[in-house]
Formats: C-alpha cells, sequence, structure tokens
C-alpha cells in the first residue's frame, strides 16, 4: 500500500531542498514511516515549508504514488499548514485517508478531530496504531477499534478508542529509516543525532513531557539498551563516514545515573577501536546528582564528549523554582557546573526563556548576569510558547494573557504575550539583543553584532530562511557564517 507521511517546519533551506542535513530529521514521524515501511508499504515523505506551493504539492504526491493514505505530524505551530495540507487531500481525493498525530495531537485531540480533513487522531505514540491502520485500509476495512485512536465514523460521530500502555521496550523499534528525507536534505551533514530515550522525570510547567505522560500507563521514562545503539550507530557510520559528531537525543542524559556511567564506559571503548573518535553531546540537567558528580564529569572526558546541552531557562532562582517547576539548584551551582565543564574539557551550551509568565523584567536581568557569569561555549535564546495541554498555558490563561488570537508565525521566536511589567515590545527587544548583553567580554565585537542581527532576522522566518540558504549556498556567505554563528549543538539552526 502507498503511504505519504508529512511534515512541516517553518525554517527551510531552499525551496528543493528545505532540510539542511540529518540533525533536523523528525524523529516521531519517521518512527511510524519506518515501522509502515518495515512492513512492506511503500512510504514516501513530503516536507512542507512556507515557501511550499500546498496545493501543486499535495496534488504532485497525489498523482506520482497515488497514496491510500497520509500520515501528518503537527506542533501546535504548525497545525495550521497541517490542516491546509489534510484539507486539500480531501479535495482532491475524498477517498484517501487522513491520520494526524504529534505534540498537537495528542495534548488537544478534541480540537483537531473537528477538523472534517482528519478521519483520524493519534494520542501519544503511534507506530502501532499506524500499522493498524494500514492492515485495515489493505484488506478493504475502514479502521475501527484501535487503541490510541480517535476516529471519526461514516457518519460523523466520533470513535475514542483505550489508551494502550507505552512501549516500554524502546529495543524492539526498528532503527529510523533516515534515507526517507535524504530527497529533502541539502547534504548529510557531519552531526549525526540518535534517539536513546523517551519521556523524562521532571515536570517542568513550560514543556510538554508532564502533559504527555498523563495520556497512558506505563513507565515514562524509557532508556534503549547500549547494544541497541551501538548497532545503530555502526550501521549510520557505514552510511554515512563523514559523520564526526552524534548527539544523544534524551530529554536528559543523568536522569539515570548508573545508566549515563555504563554508557560513557562504552563510547571510551568505542572511541579507542576507531583512527578517527567521534565526538559526543547530550542534553543535561543541573542537579545536585550531577553538577559537582567528578566521576560523571571524567567519564565524560574520557569517554570525548565535545558538548552538553543545559536547559538553563532563567537567571531567577525564584522563576526556577516556583514558575517552571525546575529542578532544585541555586545560581552558584550553575557557575559550578560550568566550572567543572570546563576542567574537563565539555563545552556547555544553555538554552533561555524570555517572557515568562510570572516573569518581570528584573528577573530577566538576572538571566543575563548569570550567563555572564557562567560564560558558556554557547548560548541560544527563545521566547516562551505557551503550549496547549502545559500547565504554562493555564498560567497564561489565569493571568489573562491568552485572551486574543496568538500568533505562532515565528514560534519562539517572536514575543506573543504581554506580561506585566515585561511588555511584549520589550520581551521582542531582550531576544535581539540576548547576545550583545550576555557575550560581552567573552566574544569579539563582530560575533556578537552577527549574532544580534541573526536573532533579529529570526523574527521574520521565511526571511531568516533565505539568510540560511545564501549562507550555505554562497561560498563567502558560508565561510562568514561558520565562522561567526555556528556552534556544536544538534540544534544550532
Amino acid at each position: 500500500m502507498n503511504i505519504i507521511a508529512v511534515y512541516s517546519d517553518k525554517v527551510f533551506q531552499s525551496h528543493e531542498k528545505p532540510m539542511a542535513n540529518q540533525q533536523v530529521i523528525p524523529f516521531g514521524i519517521t518512527f511510524v514511516a519506518t515501522v509502515l515501511k518495515k512492513a512492506g508499504h511503500n512510504v514516501n515523505t513530503l516536507f512542507i515549508s512556507p515557501a511550499t506551493d500546498i496545493p501543486k504539492e499535495i496534488g504532485r504526491m497525489i498523482k506520482e504514488h497515488n497514496p491510500t493514505m497520509f500520515v501528518f505530524t503537527a506542533v501546535t505551530s504548525q497545525y495550521p499548514v497541517i490542516v491546509q495540507a489534510a484539507r486539500e487531500v480531501k479535495k482532491i481525493d475524498p477517498s484517501i485517508y487522513n491520520a494526524l498525530g504529534g505534540h498537537h495531537a495528542s495534548l488537544a485531540p478534541q480540537d483537531c478531530i473537528v477538523e472534517e480533513a482528519f478521519d483520524s487522531v493519534c494520542v501519544t505514540e503511534g507506530e502501532n496504531a499506524a500499522l493498524e491502520m494500514a492492515r485495515m485500509l489493505e484488506a478493504g476495512q475502514r479502521p475501527a477499534g484501535i487503541e490510541n485512536l480517535w476516529i471519526r465514523r461514516e457518519d460523523g460521530s466520533i470513535e475514542k478508542n483505550r489508551m494502550a500502555r507505552l512501549n516500554e521496550d524502546l529495543d524492539a523499534l526498528p532503527f529510523i529509516d533516515r534515507d526517507l528525507w535524504v530527497p529533502w536534505m541539502m547534504e548529510a551533514g557531519t552531526i549525526l543525532p540518535i534517539i536513546i530515550s523517551r519521556g523524562c522525570p521532571y515536570r517542568c510547567t513550560y514543556c510538554t513531557n508532564h502533559a504527555m505522560s498523563k495520556l497512558a500507563e506505563g513507565r515514562y521514562l524509557r532508556f534503549r539498551s547500549f547494544d541497541n545503539i551501538l548497532a545503530e550507530m555502526n550501521e549510520v557510520l557505514e552510511r554515512w563516514p563523514t559523520i564526526t559528531q552524534i548527539y544523544f537525543e534524551a530529554e536528559t542524559f543523568g536522569a539515570n545515573l548508573k545508566y549515563a556511567l555504563n554508557f560513557l564506559e562504552r563510547l571510551k571503548e568505542f572511541n579507542a577501536t576507531r583512527e578517527r573518535p567521534i565526538e559526543w553531546g547530550f542534553n543535561l540537567n543541573v542537579t545536585k546528582k550531577t553538577m559537582n558528580n567528578q566521576q560523571l564529569w571524567l567519564a565524560m572526558q574520557e569517554a570525548g564528549v565535545g558538548y552538553v546541552n543545559v536547559g538553563l531557562e532563567s537567571g531567577s532562582e525564584r522563576v526556577r523554582k516556583e514558575v517552571l517547576r525546575r529542578p532544585e539548584h541555586s545560581n552558584d551551582d550553575i557557575v559550578q557546573f560550568c566550572d567543572n565543564a570546563r576542567k574537563h574539557n565539555v563545552d556547555v551550551c544553555f538554552s533561555v526563556l524570555i517572557g515568562i509568565p510570572g516573569e518581570t523584567l528584573e528577573d530577566y536581568n538576572e538571566t543575563v548576569d548569570l550567563v555572564l557569569r557562567s560564560d558558556p561555549a554557547h548560548c541560544y535564546p527563545y521566547i516562551l510558547f505557551p503550549y496547549p495541554g502545559t500547565d504554562m498555558h493555564e498560567t497564561a490563561k489565569k493571568m489573562g494573557l491568552l485572551d486574543h488570537d496568538i500568533d505562532n508565525t515565528a514560534e519562539r521566536s517572536r514575543a506573543v504575550l504581554d506580561l506585566p511589567g515585561f511588555s511584549k515590545w520589550r520581551i521582542q527587544w531582550e531576544f535581539i539583543m540576548f547576545h550583545w548583553k550576555t557575550r560581552k567580554g567573552s566574544w569579539p565585537m563582530i560575533k556578537r553584532i552577527a549574532y544580534t542581527a541573526k536573532n533579529g532576522v529570526k523574527v521574520f522566518p521565511s526571511l531568516f530562511s533565505e539568510v540560511l540558504h545564501i549562507a550555505r549556498t554562497n561560498p563567502l556567505a558560508r565561510f562568514f557564517y561558520r565562522k561567526y554563528s555556528n556552534a556544536p549543538d544538534a540544534s544550532s539552526v
């Protein structure tokens, strides 16, 4: 059976090759597409960007591949784009089955299923549901009774099926088929992301994880075995020998220290067998278990860990504790964490939120001060976007901050909330000026100017994408972009 998997993003590299490289492969829908392909179905992909002529591309895909089913995924900001694409499918051929998954579908299924362009909406994990949908469609049956699915019946009524337990054996999943997205990539790149876990032990108010963890029974935080990960590493390094860095995708690598230490020892052994060692990267939370754990820091150094991504989010201890519900640590702990990283040749890459409901300008200035004190190798600012289903969304609603339509065209780069004491225009200004303020004394002026300009352009996604295209295709622009605006983490673009 022919199936089309559809993903969309506001940032793109070119009209023909919108994906930069393997760093931006979407894991969720790629797992679904991979299990469908492994089951013998003919799966093709479609990447939709702001430059995509959606009616033309949907028409082309239907004409070329004659699909029985489209599978879509969407985050909240991309949902309107995906709705447009799904409607176009039904306009061309109403018999084609449209299924929607992703975080927005999981957290707001009641809003998605009322859209008549979708025949079903998947809540939480979708691999098994997709396989069962495909099996029934191939047998000439209308999908029904499938766990994790809300299904639109022929009479328009909604069938809400029970939730399956979370898949606790991640080793049973196939390695994602990265070749599915190669037609949309400019290049393979040198950094490869590999997912090693699902779920998170923390309950941060702004993140969708705490909301997703409530949707199904079973252990939410799950890890793959190292042998399973090693097999995937060997496979992808043979397929793409130009890879020099592997970024292990996990919400936080230090959630299970025993697992982490064993993992690092195995990475050390792996690199010892290579003529050219691989550099590793992780997400790592600052906690009492990690910040001064010399065994962990030494293990990272010996394994060849080059960088860790850290969700600082705010330099205000009050905001981190009372508003964001972050793991407890002081600002001095953050500084000590960065000092330990430097001593062990590990770069720290901060992410910071601006415009948090409950945050004041004074709180934000504490963030600037802490970044200056900590002096991480890299720091990425994001404007808070209140995702439906999260506790932060409810907080924003109670504060009266959501009594208007939210502009999601530049999600996390354009201010959407007007906070008491921290106005929307000031939030936007601080986002643009972030690197100018926080890298004073540690970066040359030209690099601070480059990052400030980059933040300003990010407010306009289409313009930012055009700049990225020039930076990747023009040799001179490429040189300056890499020199002054590149970074080692897996989300640097």
